[in-house]
Formats: C-alpha cells, sequence, structure tokens
C-alpha cells in the first residue's frame, strides 16, 4: 500500500477503531502533525513523528468519544489528500457534545504520513471545552 488514497483509507479505518498501532504503522519518521486551536485542550498543538503521533492519538481518543462523524469528499493529488467532513464527537472531560465541519490535510510519500493538518471549529471546541 503506499499510493496516498489507499493510505488515507487505511488512516480512517483505523482512526474509525481507535487503533493507535494500526495507525503508527502509516507514519513516516518525520511525520508534522498540527492540530489547531485552544493549547489548554490536551490533544491540540503540533506533534512530530510516531512517537509525537502516538501521544496526539492517545490523548484525542482519551478526550473524546465519536458519536458519528462521516467523511463528506476525499480529494487526492499525487502525494496530497484533502478529506473534508463533520466530526460528532462527546468530549469526555466536560461530557458534552461538539459538532463541527472539519478538513484534514494529508501528504503521503512512500506510503507514509508524513503531514497530518486539522482544520476544524476550534473556538467551537474550546466553548464546550471551557464551558462544560
Amino acid at each position: 500500500m503506499t499510493d496516498t488514497r489507499s493510505v488515507v483509507e487505511a488512516f480512517f479505518g483505523f482512526r474509525a477503531k481507535n487503533d493507535i498501532d494500526g495507525l503508527l504503522t502509516l507514519i513516516a519518521d518525520d511525520a508534522d502533525f498540527h492540530a489547531f486551536g485552544d493549547p489548554g485542550i490536551p490533544w491540540l498543538g503540533s506533534y512530530t513523528g510516531p512517537s509525537g503521533a502516538a501521544e496526539f492519538f492517545g490523548l484525542l481518543f482519551k478526550g473524546i468519544t465519536d458519536t458519528g462523524t462521516e467523511v463528506d469528499a476525499m480529494l487526492v493529488d499525487g502525494e496530497e489528500a484533502a478529506v473534508f467532513g463533520r466530526v460528532r464527537v462527546n468530549v469526555n472531560a466536560v461530557d458534552k457534545p461538539y459538532e463541527s465541519p472539519f478538513a484534514l490535510r494529508l501528504t503521503v510519500r512512500d506510503g507514509k504520513i508524513v503531514r497530518h493538518h486539522v482544520f476544524e471549529d476550534s473556538y467551537g471546541l474550546h466553548e464546550v471545552w471551557r464551558r462544560g
């Protein structure tokens, strides 16, 4: 599995199962992760490589429970993929729902993800987190 679409589809398969070990098989040593938003929310921030990805996904999977996230479209151009959809989760620390459109930029080289940048309504997440 080296083409971008196959890697992205595998990524979402592992992601749907909260399978960190599976996800890590797809992460390059120098992968650049960014989840933009309030640095007070544990999983938001910048991470590098498999160890950073393990930390990110560990915090994310502890912090939220998926309640119906949907992928609407995936666009692939060479190494680049853009995925659009709607995230629906429960924020576990405050036991409140959060919903937002999202865009995820993934770059795949040699069958590994080298860039993972996620964009969503980080202010909305901040409000859910802070107001609990």
